[in-house]
Protein backbone atom coordinates (compact mmCIF):
# COMPACT_ATOMS: atom_id res chain seq x y z
CA UNK A 1 0.00 0.00 0.00
CA UNK A 2 1.22 3.62 -0.66
CA UNK A 3 1.48 5.93 1.53
CA UNK A 4 0.25 9.38 0.76
CA UNK A 5 -1.37 12.96 2.50
CA UNK A 6 -4.51 12.11 4.79
CA UNK A 7 -6.69 14.16 5.10
CA UNK A 8 -7.52 15.70 8.77
CA UNK A 9 -10.75 14.96 9.09
CA UNK A 10 -9.02 11.28 8.63
CA UNK A 11 -6.93 11.77 11.34
CA UNK A 12 -9.13 12.56 13.60
CA UNK A 13 -11.86 9.64 13.03
CA UNK A 14 -13.37 7.75 15.76
CA UNK A 15 -13.89 4.09 15.99
CA UNK A 16 -17.95 3.37 15.66
CA UNK A 17 -19.13 1.85 18.56
CA UNK A 18 -20.71 -1.91 17.49
CA UNK A 19 -24.62 -1.59 17.48
CA UNK A 20 -25.88 -3.26 20.21
CA UNK A 21 -27.31 -6.74 19.17
CA UNK A 22 -30.90 -6.02 18.23
CA UNK A 23 -32.89 -8.17 20.77
CA UNK A 24 -37.01 -8.97 19.43
CA UNK A 25 -39.15 -9.11 21.76
CA UNK A 26 -43.17 -8.74 21.87
CA UNK A 27 -44.78 -5.80 22.44
CA UNK A 28 -46.73 -5.47 25.51
CA UNK A 29 -51.12 -5.86 24.82
CA UNK A 30 -51.37 -2.09 25.65
CA UNK A 31 -49.46 -1.22 22.82
CA UNK A 32 -50.91 -3.70 20.74
CA UNK A 33 -54.23 -2.10 21.67
CA UNK A 34 -52.89 1.21 20.50
CA UNK A 35 -51.70 0.07 17.37
CA UNK A 36 -55.19 -1.40 16.85
CA UNK A 37 -57.08 1.23 17.56
CA UNK A 38 -55.12 3.60 15.15
CA UNK A 39 -56.78 0.99 12.36
CA UNK A 40 -59.74 1.50 10.96
CA UNK A 41 -61.53 -2.12 11.17
CA UNK A 42 -64.31 -3.47 12.29
CA UNK A 43 -64.56 -4.37 16.27
CA UNK A 44 -64.93 -8.02 15.78
CA UNK A 45 -61.63 -7.51 14.00
CA UNK A 46 -59.94 -5.90 16.61
CA UNK A 47 -61.04 -8.58 19.05
CA UNK A 48 -60.21 -11.32 16.31
CA UNK A 49 -56.56 -9.79 16.56
CA UNK A 50 -56.26 -9.92 20.05
CA UNK A 51 -57.10 -13.42 20.04
CA UNK A 52 -54.52 -14.21 17.92
CA UNK A 53 -51.86 -11.86 20.01
CA UNK A 54 -52.34 -14.05 23.02
CA UNK A 55 -52.10 -17.42 21.17
CA UNK A 56 -48.75 -16.60 19.30
CA UNK A 57 -47.25 -15.17 22.47
CA UNK A 58 -48.45 -18.16 24.43
CA UNK A 59 -47.53 -20.34 22.06
CA UNK A 60 -43.87 -18.53 21.36
CA UNK A 61 -42.91 -16.68 24.38
CA UNK A 62 -39.74 -15.96 23.24
CA UNK A 63 -39.76 -14.42 20.46
CA UNK A 64 -36.33 -14.71 18.84
CA UNK A 65 -36.98 -18.32 19.28
CA UNK A 66 -39.84 -17.88 16.63
CA UNK A 67 -37.36 -16.30 14.17
CA UNK A 68 -34.77 -19.02 14.55
CA UNK A 69 -37.64 -21.82 14.07
CA UNK A 70 -38.23 -23.67 10.82
CA UNK A 71 -40.44 -21.40 8.38
CA UNK A 72 -43.30 -25.11 8.51
CA UNK A 73 -43.29 -24.11 12.65
CA UNK A 74 -43.47 -20.05 11.92
CA UNK A 75 -46.54 -20.16 9.69
CA UNK A 76 -48.94 -21.46 12.36
CA UNK A 77 -48.73 -24.60 13.36
CA UNK A 78 -48.92 -24.54 17.03
CA UNK A 79 -49.74 -27.00 19.50
CA UNK A 80 -49.61 -30.00 17.15
CA UNK A 81 -51.37 -28.08 14.60
CA UNK A 82 -51.30 -30.46 11.18
CA UNK A 83 -51.32 -29.08 7.65
CA UNK A 84 -55.18 -30.07 7.74
CA UNK A 85 -56.00 -27.72 10.29
CA UNK A 86 -54.79 -25.27 7.39
CA UNK A 87 -56.60 -26.19 4.85
CA UNK A 88 -59.59 -23.39 5.57
CA UNK A 89 -56.45 -20.63 4.76
CA UNK A 90 -56.59 -19.42 1.23
CA UNK A 91 -52.67 -19.39 0.96
CA UNK A 92 -52.57 -23.02 2.23
CA UNK A 93 -51.73 -24.72 -1.50
CA UNK A 94 -49.19 -22.14 -1.79
CA UNK A 95 -47.48 -22.20 1.75
CA UNK A 96 -47.44 -25.59 1.12
CA UNK A 97 -45.38 -24.79 -2.09
CA UNK A 98 -42.99 -22.60 -0.89
CA UNK A 99 -41.72 -25.18 1.90
CA UNK A 100 -41.82 -27.76 -0.87
CA UNK A 101 -39.48 -25.05 -3.02
CA UNK A 102 -37.54 -24.51 -0.20
CA UNK A 103 -36.67 -28.10 0.45
CA UNK A 104 -38.91 -27.41 3.72
CA UNK A 105 -40.22 -31.33 5.32
CA UNK A 106 -44.24 -30.91 4.70
CA UNK A 107 -46.66 -32.71 6.93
Amino acid sequence: MSRGPVSAAAMQARAVAEPRAFLSEHCSPKAYDAFLAGCDVAKHFVQQRRNHRKLFVQAWPDLEAWLHAPLADRIGRIDGQTRSALRHCAIARRVEQLLSDLGEEVE
